[in-house]
Formats: structure tokens, C-alpha cells, sequence
């Protein structure tokens, strides 16, 4: 059975332990992912935009939060350190194969025509036909 972790007469005490530690984690990965928080906050905005553009630059969200402000040079950017943004970064780039079909199928679904009392993020992502794909980004 895999809560077992004393060894079997193969010796495979760490095997079962390992399992063990993947189930785990996948069951509480799951948990938090589903359970957390369905809202962007203003730290997914330069992660997305450096996964997809390869830049801290949030202008093309300019408007979706009100803590993105123009930059004194041009572009846009979030009023906070980056760091949560730059570590959130990490696993959309390692995903963004897989993230580009998402966007690339959400995409061709028509979008509902109705508005929703939702945030204007929330609105937002359904009236450019990203929801599915913000929502997997969170």
C-alpha cells in the first residue's frame, strides 16, 4: 500500500517514501491552487509580461489595476518591488508552451456578451478572451 514506508522484503523503504512525498505535495499544490485566490494582483502583471515579452514593462495592462503607473520615460510599471513578480515568473516561463496553447484556445471561444459585478480585472480578461488563461496564471 503507498502509506507504508517500512521496508518491503525488495528494500524499497525510499520509494514508497518518495511517492509518499510527491502525493503529498501534488495534493496540497492542488489545494492551494484551487482554494487560494482567483484574483490577479498587481505582482501577476510584470510575471506575466516577462514570461510572455521578456519584460518588466506592464503597459499593455495599463488601467487594469490602480497600481500600475506610467513610468517617467515611457512604459508602465507596478508600484512595488519586483521580487514577488520576478519569483512568479519562474514557473510561467517553465509552462509558457504550454500556457501559449491556453491563451492560443481561449482565444478562438467566442466571448460571453454579458457584463458581470466581477472585478473590472476579472472583466477585463473576459472581454479580451483571456480568462481561462489569467486563471490558470493565478
Amino acid at each position: 500500500m503507498w502509506w507504508r514506508t517500512d521496508a518491503g522484503p525488495d528494500g524499497d523503504a525510499q520509494l514508497i517514501a518518495r511517492k509518499w512525498n510527491w502525493q503529498v505535495f501534488l495534493v496540497c499544490w492542488l489545494v492551494y491552487t484551487l482554494l487560494w485566490t482567483p484574483y490577479i494582483v498587481r505582482e501577476h502583471f510584470p510575471a506575466i509580461t516577462l514570461a510572455e515579452q521578456g519584460t518588466l514593462n506592464v503597459e499593455r495592462y495599463f488601467g487594469w489595476s490602480d497600481d500600475i503607473f506610467r513610468g517617467p520615460h515611457g512604459g508602465a510599471y507596478i508600484n512595488n518591488n519586483p521580487g514577488a513578480s520576478l519569483a512568479g515568473a519562474i514557473p510561467l516561463i517553465l509552462l509558457r508552451p504550454w500556457l501559449v496553447r491556453v491563451d492560443e484556445w481561449n482565444r478562438e471561444h467566442p466571448q460571453p456578451d454579458r457584463k458581470t459585478t466581477d472585478s473590472g480585472v476579472f472583466q477585463r480578461s473576459v472581454n479580451e478572451g483571456r480568462a481561462i488563461y489569467f486563471l490558470l496564471v493565478c
